[in-house]
């Protein structure tokens, strides 16, 4: 019988970013920071041991910080770019990434949800109230988790029931007559089970966007979502959780935009009001809907255990969306953007007492995406309606293993190797009100892709460690769904990173006080997928190589017992290698109109890749006899960085700025605090293009959001 001690994480002291993230570490008794459990590896291992580079947060970091949803992460992870794409998430690490949104582009920088992965960019600006800790991986995941971990991932891990009863509520009111809150409860229901539930909500009474246009009034945030999760422990050998979730939002922020300061939309128009004030003829916004359920099985044999994972998820997205960001009726769209996948992963890992731990496994994974239909309105064209309906099914299976060696008590060697293969069909056809653009059409295609891993590790002291490893990343090949003006064209090349990182991890500073890691990198990066803007929509294309290099730098000191503080900095040096395309660029008549033209773009930075970026953070908690004061603040600077292949769209440097103070009554029963992000109202884009029909346009980011919450604990 395998009797390996079950880990059990905590939402109190758990803190840390390779070294920071931006709030307070749990201190020991002795003042020294606490040890952070991961499962990087797909297993549980401290951080400071796994030799890659790995940023965490808890869910109780995540609140001190007022960080709601996945999309704010980046103002605590340094190397992390996080944007919206018509309300879907658009995720980069170290400057890779995809800036496609499109139905059936699943993002180069992968998310995972409990060990189960989301490939629909729109699914992931989900929240929830039940964060166990977030882990952010840094560099080519290829080898454990697969396809499309090219860059790196994002794992959310939500908390697991417990036999002790716990019971959360909290309601908090802001500014744009904004109500929210959320429950969270777990108890045990029998001697072997456990269950628990968790809420959140959201109610915007006026969006923080204004319009220009009388009678249109954009969409405030609204947003609802529930988790439900069982853990049936019937002996120490068998562990079963079983999970089911549902979650919908809409809102017009982050998704609606407008003509830059400046330019020129169509026909000349120029926009009008300050950064906030819309100039759409109708409510751009976006609506999803997402549910799905897991089973997750792991029995210990001797020295092994076997861990099964089965998920469905479902999605659907419906966004109306003004593409001219101007007060004219030029052209809008409508996409209905459904979404469904299964996924299975069965593996084997090694829990004995050994110089080898190993991991070997066998991946399934099925997903259908489509639109249904994306219908595009062109009234300045004698009132034309495009139509595209399409769909790419993925079917994909991959085998994978990987080992690790003690070659001495202080040196390991880690080789891990997969094989993925995936196979893609699409159908579809588009038609206009005057007849067909092109008929029902169908193609299929397939990739197959080694992916693998080598590091070497050696601890110079107990608390010193240092590595190297080379890994390869593998994002797959993929239709393009829109297919408004012609035939659907072939399948894009897959996505192939070959990523070479040293790095060192050290907590023994200051008798465990201070914890010190760093990493510098190097990328070869083949086949990029780029993005091509065209009059009515995005598309994709295989056309480029990059190199890209840099480093990080992380630091978290625990002061004193009560005073933490934490910074992290990424450089970030990015070149397109070899890339000819064609870029949007204004006429030079200044009349709004746009020429498309041919451009080299070798030499040029990759889009979204800031050079620079710097996060800092202080937490103080001051216990009294009336109670404990507690105290946040967190920093974040972005360098700046091009939106374009380009270089011609430039996001200029800027800075943010949260603060969150709180009050705990001595029973620990009755929380009260003010919050508050972008203190500053600093403007800055989460999104910016230049296309056809709406010249260079912006989405804006939000202004400054403040408010005050309270909690109670039942226990």
């Amino acid at each position: 019988m395998n009797t390996r001690k079950k880990i059990t994480h905590t939402t109190t002291l758990l803190m840390a970013c390779s070294g920071a993230l931006g709030t307070a570490q749990g201190a020991s008794a002795q003042g020294a920071l606490e040890e952070i459990i991961v499962t990087a590896t797909k297993r549980e291992q401290s951080m400071q041991e796994v030799p890659i580079t790995i940023s965490a947060i808890t869910g109780d970091g995540l609140q001190r910080l007022g960080i709601e949803g996945m999309d704010e992460l980046a103002v605590v992870t340094p190397g992390l770019h996080f944007g919206r794409q018509t309300g879907a998430a658009v995720v980069l690490m170290r400057g890779i990434g995809t800036n496609n949104g499109s139905a059936g582009n699943e993002p180069s920088i992968a998310t995972y949800i409990d060990g189960v992965y989301n490939p629909n960019g729109n699914a992931n600006v989900a929240s929830f109230a039940d964060i166990e800790r977030i882990e952010v991986l840094k560099g080519p995941q290829g080898t454990l988790f697969g396809r499309n971990a090219t860059g790196g991932l994002i794992h959310v891990i939500t908390k697991d029931p417990s036999q002790e009863s716990e019971a959360k509520f909290r309601v908090g009111y802001g500014n744009y007559d904004t109500f929210e809150g959320g429950f969270y409860g777990s108890t045990g229901l029998t001697e072997n089970t456990a269950a628990n539930i968790s809420v959140r909500f959201k109610d915007q009474g006026d969006s923080p966007l204004d319009s220009s246009v009388s009678g249109v009034n954009y969409v405030p945030d609204e947003d609802v979502a529930v988790r439900v999760k069982w853990l049936y422990q019937p002996s120490e050998d068998l562990e079963i959780k079983l999970t089911g979730y549902y979650s919908e939002s809409k809102s017009s922020t982050f998704v609606a935009r407008k003509t830059v300061p400046g330019a020129r939309a169509q026909n000349g128009v120029a926009p009008t009001g300050d950064f906030w004030t819309m100039n759409n003829e109708i409510p751009t916004h976006a609506r999803i809907r997402t549910s799905g359920a897991n089973a997750q099985i792991r029995y210990s044999f001797d020295n092994v255990d076997l861990v099964s994972i089965s998920s469905w998820a479902k999605e659907h997205q419906y966004a109306p969306f003004d593409n001219d960001g101007t007060p004219l009726l030029l052209q809008n769209s409508y996409a209905e953007m459904p979404a469904e996948t299964i996924t299975q992963e069965f593996r084997l890992v090694s829990t004995g007492d050994s110089r080898f731990n190993w991991i070997a496994g066998l991946y399934l994974y099925q997903n259908s995406a489509w639109y249904d239909p994306l219908r595009v309105d062109i009234p300045t064209a004698g009132g034309i309606q495009l139509f595209n309906y399409s769909n790419q099914d993925v079917e994909s299976w991959a085998v994978f293993g990987e080992g690790s060696y003690a070659i001495t008590d202080r040196t390991s060697l880690t080789i891990g190797l997969r094989w993925n293969e995936d196979n893609l069909d699409y159908s579809g056809n588009s038609y206009t009100t005057f007849g067909p653009v092109f008929p029902f059409t169908t193609q299929e295609t397939s990739f197959e892709e080694a992916t693998y891993r080598i590091s070497l590790d050696h601890k110079l002291t107990d608390s010193l460690m240092l590595y190297g490893t080379y890994s390869r990343g593998y994002k797959t090949g993929l239709f393009n769904l829109i297919n408004l003006g012609g035939p659907p064209t072939p399948a894009l090349e897959p996505e192939i990173l070959d990523a070479y990182e040293i790095g060192f991890k050290s907590d023994g500073w200051m008798d465990g006080r201070v914890r010190f890691n760093g990493a510098a990198f190097y990328y070869d990066y083949q086949d990029l997928q780029v993005v091509v803007v065209g009059a009515v929509a995005l598309s994709s294309a295989s056309a480029a190589a990059a190199t890209i290099y840099g480093g990080e730098l992380e630091l978290n000191a625990q002061v004193t017992d009560g005073l933490n503080i934490s910074a992290g900095f990424a450089y970030t040096n990015s070149e397109y290698d070899q890339y000819v395309g064609t870029t949007n660029r204004p006429a030079p008549s200044g009349n709004g109109n746009v020429v498309v033209q041919p451009v080299d773009f070798s030499g040029n930075e990759l889009f979204r890749a800031p050079e620079i970026t710097f996060n800092a953070a202080i937490h103080y908690l001051l216990p009294t006899d009336i109670g404990e004061f507690g105290f946040s603040a967190n920093y974040y600077h972005n360098g700046g960085f091009y939106w374009d292949e380009d270089n011609r769209l430039k996001e200029p440097s800027h800075q943010l700025v949260n603060l969150e103070a709180s009050w705990t009554d001595p029973s620990s029963k009755y929380k009260v605090s003010l919050w508050g992000r972008n203190i500053f109202e600093e403007k800055y884009s989460v999104y910016t293009n230049n296309s056809p029909s709406s010249g260079d346009a912006y989405v804006p980011s939000e202004p400054r959001m403040y408010g005050v919450n309270f909690e109670y604990n039942f226990f």
